[in-house]
């Protein structure tokens, strides 16, 4: 007989532990769940410090991912924090090995959440510069937002998801996208630069001499000013403004901290504008 109940509890997986006779219960009915806002790993489970009881104490904890069976790495309190959104599940075993039988509630803790909101958009022209009035057509490509806020630098607002938006006057304006989902908020901005009315564009080779390109650290501009006034604008493949600077006849360029890349590198004056491309490589 002894033999037929060692088989049985074999197959049915049952643990043959004398000390396990009274194993620890746990019950989950006073539970509390913060959600994981905005993507974030902000959620957890709290549980009273009485929901364990009974068995020998010390208890241990471990904290699983209910859909995959995995523990969830440091997770090794009676209650979880720092999670993301998700069904999470709790192990409860006493200082004999005998596991916790849960007598009220559910081992299945569900923390919900929202979606990460992240700003973006892109401009045409790209990159926004050009002579006023310049008009600049914003195409939001945001994520997990639900209402927008645009600020275009030069005092002038919307609320549209695709904005068209005409500069009048002449210097650099930053825009800024302000994407929100409920509590979830995200900004990001771009400089919109705005030429001098009436200048052309000049796009032939021989205007400005640019050495080395591809650069790596700094890079050199020869470029006959007539004594104007000569702004440069260096913009990355995203249009986003990254560098600018007076320059002379002969200016040495520091780009020793850029990323290596393709940029559009535009040189501008009461002569006009000059658009060239500028290799950075590490």
């Amino acid at each position: 007989m002894k033999k037929l109940l060692v088989l049985i509890a074999i197959i049915y997986g049952v643990q043959i532990n004398a000390q396990c006779s009274s194993p620890p219960t746990a019950n989950f009915n006073a539970v509390m769940i913060d959600s994981a806002r905005c993507g974030q790993a902000s959620g957890g489970v709290t549980l009273s410090n009485n929901s364990v009881t009974g068995g020998t104490a010390p208890y241990s904890f471990q904290w699983f991912y209910a859909s995959t069976g995995m523990p969830v790495p440091g997770a090794t309190s009676l209650s979880l924090t720092g999670v993301t959104s998700g069904t999470y599940s709790l192990e409860i075993v006493d200082a004999h090995g005998c596991v916790a039988i849960i007598t009220g509630g559910s081992n299945n803790f569900v923390v919900s959440g929202s979606a990460e909101v992240i700003a973006s958009f892109t401009t045409n022209p790209s990159p926004p510069t050009g002579n006023i009035p310049l008009t600049v057509n914003f195409t939001n490509t945001s994520t997990g937002a639900s209402s927008y806020t645009w600020n275009f630098g030069d005092g002038a607002t919307s609320t549209l998801v695709n904005p068209v938006h005409t500069y009048t006057a002449t210097g650099n304006d930053t825009v800024a996208l302000i994407a929100t989902n409920g509590p979830c908020v995200s900004t990001t901005t771009l400089t919109i630069v705005a030429g001098i009315a009436g200048i052309k564009t000049v796009n032939t080779a021989n205007d400005v001499n640019i050495y080395p390109n591809p650069a790596q650290n700094n890079f050199t501009i020869e470029a006959n000013t007539n004594g104007n006034k000569t702004m440069l604008f260096l913009f990355d493949v995203n249009g986003r403004l990254v560098l600018n600077q007076f320059i002379q006849d002969k200016t040495t360029v520091d780009v020793s901290g850029l990323n290596a890349g393709v940029y559009s590198l535009n040189i501008t004056n009461n002569n006009g504008t000059l658009t060239k491309k500028l290799v950075i490589v590490k």
